[in-house]
């Protein structure tokens, strides 16, 4: 599920989203906590106070509270910023049950607290169910930032990667292929490839986004880290 948070501004400049994400963090308040950490980073985006650097860690913690240390780990990233914390999610992530498969969430940040994401399951050996959450945001987007960091995201927002299928297994990977979006049948059918490696996903796209029904030039393509 894409992480689009609609809020009340509770906070008006980095420094104090930042303080207003950790007090509510220390009360408890998830929900508070993930808000004001979300509108720092956004309001880091359009302002001049710099990156809120702290952001990512509360989310880190506030996902570790969830019970979602794999999220939690792809918001630290390769920051090294709070070693307790990183030991604290990677013994979180060492208590999980090994996985079997590639069944899983897989997640890529797409900034300012967006992620595209896939979520798979696996019929059988010969293919993998998908559904498949992308976004884009506007290049413009802090062109409004009153309604950008107080997370009204409809204006930003211009394209969306919505899609559910299966994907066949073709050797080392699996391939989804369909002509159902294309107008009067005409053009290259979508065509998406899936391979996983241990704890990740790469998944290429090799068609334009309106192919496979997406948003205007929307690429799903990249590198995912598997978050659940």
């Amino acid at each position: 599920m894409l992480h689009l948070i609609l809020a009340a501004v509770i906070c008006s400049s980095v420094e104090r989203c930042v303080a207003a994400s950790h007090a509510a963090l220390r009360s408890g308040n998830l929900e508070r906590a993930e808000a004001a950490a979300l509108t720092g980073l956004r309001l880091g985006e359009c302002s001049d106070d710099g990156p809120a650097s702290d952001a990512p860690l509360v989310m880190a913690r506030i996902a570790l509270r969830r019970g979602e240390p794999l999220m939690a780990r792809a918001w630290l990233g390769a920051q090294p910023d709070d070693r307790a914390l990183q030991r604290q999610v990677e013994a979180a992530i060492a208590r999980l049950p090994p996985a079997t498969g590639p069944a899983g969430r897989y997640s890529q940040e797409q900034g300012a607290g967006l992620w595209d994401e896939v979520v798979i399951t696996q019929p059988d050996n010969a293919r993998v169910h998908f559904k498949l959450d992308g976004v884009r945001l506007n290049r413009g987007r802090c062109e409004h930032p009153e309604l950008f960091t107080g997370g009204d995201l409809t204006s930003v927002v211009p394209a969306l990667a919505l899609l559910e299928g299966e994907a066949a297994r073709q050797d080392d990977a699996f391939v989804f292929e369909s002509r159902e979006f294309l107008v009067n049948d005409e053009g290259p059918a979508c065509r998406l490839t899936f391979r996983f490696s241990p704890g990740a996903l790469t998944l290429e796209q090799d068609r334009p986004g309106e192919a496979c029904g997406f948003g205007f030039n929307v690429n799903v393509g990249g590198d995912y880290v598997r978050t659940k």
